[in-house]
């Protein structure tokens, strides 16, 4: 008997989903399908879905963009698009033979595909702007006091950046403000070291927590991933920082991954 897992990555870009199916169990999928979408209607999102996403799956697997209030199971707020939108609710029955459903802010879903049990793991995702999630020794996320996803898009960072929240200097725009200013090679190439920073910052911040292992992914890591790994781990040597860095080994589709594998747990199937 065939079973499957359709993700949902809900970014500033657009859409993206996975479609997984499984033969046996649910250890390792026999085939994955990915699918882009860039025109994306968020203020009719379930019309959108009936009439662009015609895949047929037992579980939904929802990763977004934006707050995550857990005890409600809504997105609270996310940018200019959603607020206070019960996502669950309004796409039931709009996946065909859909059974369950569940639901992670990106940030934590892009952790959860680094995820090694009791090895806590701090994972930056730069895409569209930047996406946190920190998994503690306990296998639990890194939520404030309202159990809701840790967001530091609105941190200052000290850059020569035309602006210093970390979601535009440390994300699509700031690189992009980067290449226009110094060109693709310089541009990048100062960019790396801006994520050498950033990952010392956070580092300070959540350092009590112990992250053995910080991994970075997303759209920006798929393109340029070795080199400002590279200059991330030279600046992070010159303050005397001797951390656990690496790249996830499939950046563009880890929260796919993510939201996929923790459904897979989260509602007892693993």
């Amino acid at each position: 008997m065939l079973h499957s897992v359709l993700s949902f990555d809900i970014g500033g870009t657009g859409l993206k989903t996975m479609l997984s199916t499984y033969t046996k169990d649910y250890e390792k999928p026999s085939e994955e399908k990915t699918q882009y979408y860039n025109d994306v209607d968020y203020k009719n999102f379930r019309n959108w879905i009936r009439a662009n996403i015609k895949e047929e799956a037992d579980i939904l697997a929802i990763s977004s963009a934006g707050y995550v209030d857990y005890s409600t199971k809504k997105i609270i707020k996310w940018a200019r698009h959603w607020h206070d939108y019960d996502i669950l609710k309004d796409l039931e029955n709009t996946i065909r033979n859909c059974k369950k459903m569940c639901l992670l802010n990106d940030g934590e879903a892009h952790a959860f595909a680094s995820f090694k049990s009791n090895r806590p793991v701090m994972v930056l995702s730069f895409g569209t702007s930047v996406g946190f999630g920190l998994i503690t020794e306990q296998n639990e996320f890194l939520r404030d006091d309202n159990n809701i996803n840790i967001d530091v898009g609105d941190i200052i960072f000290e850059t020569s950046c035309s602006r210093k929240e970390i979601w535009y200097c440390c994300g699509h725009h700031g690189l992009e403000e980067a290449i226009n200013k110094y060109g693709e090679y310089g541009g990048v190439d100062r960019f790396g070291y801006r994520i050498g920073t950033l990952v010392r910052v956070l580092y300070d911040k959540y350092q009590k927590y112990q992250p053995q292992t910080i991994v970075l992914t997303g759209g920006i890591i798929e393109k340029f991933g070795k080199l400002l790994l590279i200059n991330a781990l030279e600046e992070l040597d010159k303050k005397g920082y001797k951390l656990n860095v690496s790249v996830n080994k499939r950046p563009r589709d880890s929260a796919l991954i993510g939201i996929r594998n923790y459904s897979l747990r989260h509602l007892g199937i693993l």
